[in-house]
């Protein structure tokens, strides 16, 4: 059998992978942490597992970080779920919300190395307010050397996100409701995060019940004395199906990197008899991207060394107007490009992207779900890693990610417009 397994996405050797956690830089190197079921290629009791890198580029995973070994975690339905990573005088604290008996609490667990971690005694150190069973996802930051943490929160009819504010790293007093979510966005707010980006302070969720835009940037300004923000306008992350649990943090050259889940929850059934099962492992993590604010939006690309690990040309032509193009040889692991000034269209098992250079808008099909991304220019770059099509628009002022299943068909056609069309693929000696 031939693996469906990313070569150059990062997951975990054996078991179920879901949310990135606790993305940091600590002790020389850059942590991801993530929801992990060791046990099994399915949702199971959640653990944290672990990897690091020098680079963003190559990832080596370590021993899992949490156990559900505790009272307040210890749930075959619940576990250690998601959270965030922040250095405290020295020490990598890892706040994450534990969940046993339907109840979801903020705990804590410290290190001074990065590899092994002792939950706080005086954990759980933060309870669900009266009335919200949704209660999890802590993202904790520093404003002007004040501790705070961001909660996603909802008790049925109310969906926000909430922000505390700590005295120390285990004592936190609410300061109000951060954002309310509005209803044509979705409900409960996951895996929230709140930074700053430029001169704008961005809040980046993930609501629940959508099947595309499954990670949402709320722009805007924050009054750190009033606790206030103030959205200014909001911003899909990605325009695909496979996007998820988006989780950023500041380098070590102070630019900011995001991860993101390769999955979405409506859409995890498909996965059911999928050929990971059989090699016994389920989910990875959409390549590491670089996030910028430019001219009144956030723009994503994949971070410095993902490009540079596609070496191997394979094609480099024009293509005439009013041409079709099939290209059936480009292996499992590739990037394309494509320089376009016409509309042109390109399908790919079940999928379908259609550009539009009058509108300038990117439509993508894909199992029935529609998604449109604005454009900006000329230039469309996909990277295809096995099952993993991550395509990035004008150097990422949009991007759209999805999944194929191992039935596709992994034939492009490509149907250009009417004027020349320049594409040029090359594939990555890393997935021989």
């Amino acid at each position: 059998m031939t693996t469906r397994r990313p070569a150059l996405h990062f997951s975990a050797r054996k078991g179920w992978i879901n949310d990135p956690n606790g993305f940091c830089f600590f002790g020389g190197r850059y942590h991801i942490f993530y929801q992990h079921n060791p046990y099994a290629p399915q949702w199971g009791q959640m653990h944290w597992g672990h990897a690091v890198s020098d680079d963003l580029v190559f990832w080596k995973e370590l021993p899992i970080a949490l156990v559900p070994d505790r009272w307040y975690e210890d749930d075959p339905k619940g576990g250690c779920f998601s959270g965030s990573a922040i250095v405290i005088d020295g020490i990598l604290h890892l706040y994450y919300t534990a969940a046993a008996g339907g109840h979801q609490r903020q705990c804590v667990a410290t290190s001074s190395d990065g590899v092994t971690f002792v939950k706080a005694e005086r954990n759980p150190i933060l309870e669900a307010p009266s009335g919200f069973e949704d209660f999890r996802d802590p993202k904790v930051f520093f404003i002007e050397e004040r501790l705070f943490m961001v909660i996603g929160a909802s008790d049925g009819t109310e969906h926000v996100v909430l922000l505390y504010e700590g005295s120390d790293p285990y004592t936190w007093e609410e300061r109000g409701v951060l954002y309310s979510v509005p209803r044509e966005i979705g409900t409960m707010p996951e895996c929230p995060d709140f930074f700053p980006l430029d001169d704008k302070w961005v809040l980046v969720f993930s609501p629940i019940g959508k099947d595309t835009h499954g990670v949402v940037a709320v722009i805007g300004t924050f009054d750190v004395h009033t606790c206030s923000f103030t959205s200014e306008s909001i911003q899909p992350l990605d325009h695909g199906s496979h996007y998820y649990a988006f989780q950023s943090t500041s380098g070590n050259d102070r630019k900011r990197y995001a991860f993101a889940w390769a999955g979405q929850w409506p859409w995890m059934g498909r996965f059911s008899g999928h050929g990971s099962d059989a090699e016994g492992w389920r989910g990875f993590l959409n390549f590491p991207r670089r996030l910028r604010y430019v001219d009144g939006r956030i723009h994503s690309y994949p971070v410095e060394g993902i490009r540079d690990l596609f070496t191997d040309s394979l094609i480099d032509k024009s293509l005439k107007p009013n041409c079709d193009l099939s290209l059936t040889s480009l292996g499992g692991v590739y990037l394309m490009s494509i320089t376009y000034s016409s509309s042109f269209s390109l399908r790919f098992g079940s999928t379908q992207l259609a550009v539009d250079s009058v509108s300038h808008t990117a439509t993508f099909t894909h199992h029935g779900t529609t998604g449109i991304a604005p454009l900006a220019g000329g230039l469309v770059e996909i990277f295809v890693d096995r099952m993993s099509t991550e395509i990035f628009f004008d150097g990422g002022y949009a991007s759209i990610c999805f999944n194929r299943h191992e039935d596709e068909d992994d034939t492009m056609m490509i149907s250009n417009g009417n004027a020349p069309l320049k594409l040029s693929a090359s594939g990555s000696p890393l997935h021989r």
